[in-house]
């Protein structure tokens, strides 16, 4: 299995599977690696945005977005929150609306996409091998640009 080949692949894949430890792991290599730190949220972008295209189908029901957050779900911490409003804005944005993430701050995004792309894995019930493609095909994006 190949699976993801930079550092903030091995993170996400990490953060997806909820490995705690190996997410710390990759985060300090991630923190030791220019590229990886110049690419980080690109890479986050493109995972989330991978994992929102195959959750919503294109034409799909916009309300389908809407049931999706309201299921109950395991925070990646208990100290975060998921803001509902926010959450849908950035993955209608993912799927191709514009105008709805303006006012939303940067630092707000990163870690609703983090949190909205471990509920998008869990939700689509990923294998290992469907998840590394996902990070594949991020990787392929930051990293062909």
């Amino acid at each position: 299995m190949a699976g993801p080949r930079t550092i903030n692949g091995k993170m996400l894949r990490a953060l997806a599977k909820r490995d705690d430890e190996g997410f710390k792991y990759w985060r300090i290599r991630m923190n030791d690696d220019e590229e990886a730190k110049r690419t980080l949220y690109a890479m986050y972008y493109e995972a989330f945005r991978e994992a929102a295209d195959r959750r919503f189908p294109v034409g799909g029901d916009v309300r389908d977005i809407a049931r999706f957050l309201a299921q109950p779900r395991v925070p990646l911490s208990p100290e975060m929150k998921l803001p509902v409003v926010e959450s849908e804005a950035l993955i209608r944005s993912a799927l191709g609306e514009r105008g709805l993430v303006k006012g939303i701050p940067k630092r707000m995004v990163s870690e609703i996409r983090m949190q909205l792309f471990v509920y998008l894995v869990e939700d689509l019930d990923l294998p290992d091998e469907k998840l590394d493609t996902l990070l594949e095909a991020a990787e392929g994006w930051v990293y062909s640009s």
